[in-house]
């Protein structure tokens, strides 16, 4: 990372500064750099240490000034981020369940999900796989639960589109009438509004390899059409 026209002055100094990731050197400095992104993308600060290499006087090296700086070790804190609202929405664009007797309260589920993407960082992240723990919500009750393993997701400018199948619902327990309410609603109404919660976990391409993201916290209200032949 660097800066130009930094002005230095008595007090603490703001930089601003810019710069780029460079591939890892090992295992470890991979898994330090994995570390360090998702104590970010999950509000935790990060011991880092910041070394100096260069710096250049706008009229030329001055050697008392030119030596120590790039010879500078500094210890710090980078600060994890705060209300990051990556995930800025989540829509069911889609959605069957397969009920029969046996299942009716463990149902299969499959359909297609678009989420508003929101990464922080000024690199090109493209995620390309997701897994997700989702719960469903329903007039602020909990209804059920979602665990979605590990498949294939686009994206699209800032959304990320992605498709499911043969995922078990998994109605809460106790919750069988408010679950009942919730297909009811789906069935005979137009619209159905709901809130889905959840953490999601990614792998994201980047200019220094793949990039594993974890604990992505979301929280959204989205709506689906009802009488429209989703259940199978």
């Amino acid at each position: 990372m660097g800066g130009n026209g930094i002005f230095l002055q008595p007090g603490p100094n703001v930089l601003k500064l810019s710069g780029r990731m460079i591939k890892p050197q090992s295992i470890q400095d991979g898994k330090n750099i994995i570390e360090m992104m998702n104590k970010y993308l999950t509000g935790l600060d990060s011991q880092v240490q910041v070394v100096g290499v260069s710096v250049n006087p706008r009229g030329g090296p001055v050697s008392w000034l030119t030596k120590p700086l790039a010879k500078l070790q500094l210890s710090t804190v980078m600060v994890g981020g705060k209300n990051l609202n990556i995930i800025s929405s989540v829509k069911m664009d889609y959605m069957d369940m397969i009920l029969t007797p046996e299942t009716a309260y463990v149902p299969k589920t499959g359909g297609n999900c678009t989420a508003g993407f929101n990464p922080p960082f000024a690199f090109p992240l493209d995620v390309h796989t997701i897994s997700q723990q989702i719960t469903l919500i329903d007039q602020g009750i909990d209804i059920a639960t979602i665990d979605m393993p590990w498949g294939p997701a686009t994206r699209l400018g800032n959304e990320i589109k992605l498709s499911f199948s043969n995922v078990p619902m998994k109605v809460k327990s106790g919750g069988e009438a408010n679950f009942n309410r919730f297909v009811t609603d789906l069935v005979v109404g137009k619209t159905k509004t709901f809130r889905l919660r959840g953490i999601a976990n990614a792998v994201a391409s980047t200019a220094i390899g793949d990039l594993p993201l974890s604990g992505i916290q979301f929280d959204h209200e989205t709506t689906m059409n009802g009488k429209k032949k989703y259940f199978l």
